[in-house]
């Protein structure tokens, strides 16, 4: 979902359409090439171990990053499924997270 979500300016990529790199069966066709911000963007669901498969972005419809400094979680949407984060397991899960001292906030 990253390959869709974001602008990527080093690739002439638009937010909300697929890059033209991405293999949406197998990823990144450049990955050991990929741009600076294509490496430094942090998926939470590839960093949090614990993260269940059902919360993958692609399944979801939603990439979440983690800001640690500020405990913020930034939920990025697919402009397709604007309102992914109302489906009751993902609702649940933010609201654990809120419980949990995180803040929640939505990147438009």
């Amino acid at each position: 979902m990253c390959c869709k979500t974001f602008t990527i300016r080093e690739l002439d990529k638009p937010e909300g359409k697929w890059c033209q790199h991405c293999d949406k069966g197998t990823g990144c066709t450049i990955y050991d090439r990929r741009p600076d911000a294509c490496r430094s963007f942090e998926c939470l669901w590839l960093t949090l171990p614990t993260m269940p498969d059902n919360f993958r972005p692609d399944k979801v419809k939603i990439v979440m990053s983690y800001k640690q400094a500020l405990r913020t979680v930034t939920l990025f949407l697919d402009p397709v499924y604007p309102r992914a984060y109302e489906k009751p397991r993902v609702a649940k899960m933010l609201q654990s997270m809120q419980r949990n001292g995180l803040k929640v906030e939505l990147e438009i």
